[in-house]
């Protein structure tokens, strides 16, 4: 079972980071704006950390300054994963 969870968590954080990833495109690094974003993006994954979720180093990963350019995903490049049933 917690294999399926992880499995579901990093297809979902694949997805965000390839979103997040589309939405700053735009935006020029190391700019005022562009690490406001990150900021926001940052204290978000705290929330989770809160209540023992710790995904702090993998949201956003290959956005930071000085990072050796990891590879982002995006959405369209994903490979198919099967969903995980909903845990309730």
């Amino acid at each position: 079972m917690s294999s399926s969870c992880i499995r579901w968590a990093k297809h979902h954080l694949d997805g965000f980071n390839g979103l997040l990833s589309r939405q700053l495109s735009s935006v020029q690094r190391g700019t005022s704006v562009w690490q406001k974003c990150l900021e926001i993006v940052h204290e978000h994954a705290a929330l989770l950390t809160e209540v023992g979720v710790d995904f702090t180093d993998l949201v956003a990963r290959g956005l930071e300054d000085g990072e050796d350019g990891s590879r982002v995903v995006q959405p369209d490049k994903m490979t198919a994963t099967p969903n995980a049933p909903a845990i309730i």
